[in-house]
């Protein structure tokens, strides 16, 4: 799909180079220097990633191979002169109509006040010691790095770009942002617009399906990954005396080694992680002793379902930066729901340790609120629920498709598209979702439909990494990497600016 408008877009390229895509990444710029004689600029997270791609390119196919500049510096900056770095903030919040705070709210150490239910995460030099006028000066620093590559090095695209500072500086120079993501249907991903996983394409492919072709999937088919189910069971182990110890080790053992290296760069505090293990083994033994409902204790009792982030996490502070807390999101919903139902609060395996002192006992002053056994598995909660309320998680996900109403704060999810689904943009109108999605002529039969209609557009907006490992970065093919390259084409050749504005006012219904 070459065409004019794309071959300026691949003149000089700059790509974030990602552990999970250390290979995948050199064999799509060999594609894209072959078919468009691109320049391509590689960004390493660290140092010690950048000497891993210039040692492993043996090719050439980097033009250069740049540090990013870190959002956790090693020291504090010093100033000389504050009202010189505010008159120049004040001069950038102008310059890209956003504020600074805004752009430290993924950053977990300057922005962890942003974490609302993360309040126990760990702290670090950055966190603790740092002032509000330092902490603008980092973020002017950031914000200065990304406009000098881009001016300097005349960007035309950037690819696997997450940061929102970035981002932001992208939107302004109008350089095309291009992210792979997972598409969280089989092994499927997509490229993403931003790093609030926003792709257009798949509202453009949803109205294209009709949906007399559909045949309806089995429940469950949007399950999590492979790598999900890993992840848990490496959770639950870490709740267990042995895990806390082992974990502890390990984190002992990292923090002496960069300490050796010199590295101070993003290190939390060892006891303030020491904290945390200790926290998470106390609040997972709480969760588990037997106090709290097990599904199959609720019986025939109607509710809907609202589980819990993990917080600090991208997936909420970063996509969902309109709507930040949960607990305000547990109360709204607690206090619109009809008294037939109750809310079924399940927690996150790794928000476990994580949270304010008393988060759990606010949860369970609600007396419409139950709150979990930590062991249950949320795909069989949302399985019986009679509605799934969440700010951008899977669970939604796995409701929607399955034609199940769905409740959600958060304006960026791509699910956001399908009818069955109501975005809350103001909290008087979760009482009138409630009554429309959970009366008697709510249309079960169309939302199952509309939600293999979504899967199967997610499917024709993605590409398929089928037997691809995130862990060890291999198992993809070469007819993968050009598949993923047409759909990179295909993206940068239909999606315009008014789309990405459409998909970004979150598809209100």
């Amino acid at each position: 799909m070459t065409n004019d408008s794309n071959k300026k877009h691949f003149k000089n390229i700059g790509i974030v180079g990602q552990a999970n895509w250390r290979f995948f990444v050199p064999d799509l710029v060999r594609n894209l220097i072959r078919k468009y004689d691109a320049n391509v600029h590689l960004y390493a997270a660290s140092e010690l990633h950048a000497e891993f791609y210039r040692n492993s390119d043996s090719e050439g196919l980097f033009s250069s191979v740049q540090v990013i500049r870190s959002e956790i510096p090693p020291s504090l900056p010093i100033i000389e002169d504050s009202a010189d770095v505010i008159d120049c903030a004040t001069a950038i919040e102008k310059k890209y109509n956003r504020t600074i705070a805004s752009l430290t709210v993924t950053n977990r150490h300057l922005g962890r006040g942003y974490a609302l239910g993360g309040f126990h995460h760990p702290r670090s030099f950055l966190s603790e010691d740092s002032t509000h006028v330092q902490a603008v000066k980092i973020t002017i620093d950031l914000i200065e790095f990304w406009e000098n590559e881009f001016i300097n090095k005349n960007i035309s695209m950037m690819i696997n770009l997450r940061s929102d500072i970035g981002v932001t500086v992208a939107n302004y120079y109008n350089v095309p942002v291009r992210n792979i993501y997972e598409s969280r249907y089989k092994s499927f991903n997509n490229w993403a617009v931003d790093g609030m996983l926003t792709n257009p394409l798949i509202k453009k492919a949803f109205d294209d399906v009709e949906p007399s072709s559909i045949e309806l999937l089995p429940q469950g088919v949007a399950a999590p990954p492979t790598g999900h189910a890993v992840a848990r069971n490496k959770l639950m182990h870490q709740f267990s005396l042995p895990g806390m110890v082992k974990s502890s080790l390990k984190m002992a053992k990292e923090q002496l080694y960069n300490a050796y290296k010199g590295n101070r760069s993003g290190s939390y505090y060892l006891t303030s992680k020491f904290a945390m293990n200790y926290r998470i083994r106390q609040d997972a033994k709480r969760l588990t002793n037997g106090s709290y409902p097990w599904l199959k204790d609720l019986g025939d009792q109607p509710f809907i379902f609202f589980p819990l982030h993990v917080e600090p996490e991208a997936s909420l502070q970063g996509q969902s930066p309109e709507y930040l807390s949960q607990l305000n999101a547990i109360v709204s919903l607690s206090r619109s729901l009809p008294a037939k139902y109750l809310l079924v609060v399940k927690e996150h395996l790794g928000g476990v340790g994580r949270r304010p002192r008393d988060f759990y006992g606010q949860i369970m002053d609600l007396k419409n609120v139950v709150l979990m056994d930590l062991r249950e598995l949320g795909k069989d909660v949302v399985q019986k629920s009679a509605l799934v309320a969440t700010i951008s998680g899977t669970a939604g996900l796995e409701a929607a498709v399955a034609g199940k109403p769905v409740i959600t704060f958060g304006r960026h999810n791509s699910y956001n598209i399908l009818p069955h689904v109501r975005v809350i943009s103001n909290e008087s109108q979760i009482k009138t979702a409630f009554d429309e999605l959970l009366s008697e002529a709510y249309d079960q039969k169309t939302a199952t439909i509309n939600g293999a209609r979504y899967l199967k557009a997610v499917e024709n907006a993605s590409f398929n990494l089928e037997n691809y490992n995130h862990f060890t970065g291999r198992g993809y093919e070469e007819k993968e990497v050009l598949e993923c390259l047409d759909k990179l084409e295909k993206s940068l050749s239909e999606i315009d600016s008014a789309m990405i504005e459409n998909a970004l006012a979150g598809y209100p219904n």
